[in-house]
């Protein structure tokens, strides 16, 4: 349904203005701009379970070999089909 679309857009429209996505460093008067939309189906898209994407290894960290990066945010990124690919 088109109405159900257009509304959608519409409601999205309006968060990206009042949330300034894109330009929150910017001065007040600044209005977000969009410079397009693009369309696309659900059927390119393909949605997989957690399971299965640890075991495609798409996106891997892992513990930073320094000592003083260890701990909370001590992370890498590991071997993956993403830095492979990038």
């Amino acid at each position: 349904d088109k109405t159900c679309m257009i509304r959608s857009v519409g409601g999205l429209l309006k968060y990206l203005d009042k949330m300034r996505i894109g330009v929150e460093l910017e001065d007040a008067s600044t209005h977000v701009s969009i410079l397009g939309f693009h369309a696309f189906t659900l059927e390119s898209l393909i949605q997989i379970d957690m399971r299965t994407y640890f075991a495609l290894n798409i996106f891997r960290t892992e513990l930073h070999p320094s000592v003083y990066k260890f701990g909370a945010c001590g992370s890498k990124e590991g071997l993956s089909l993403f830095g492979i690919l990038n």
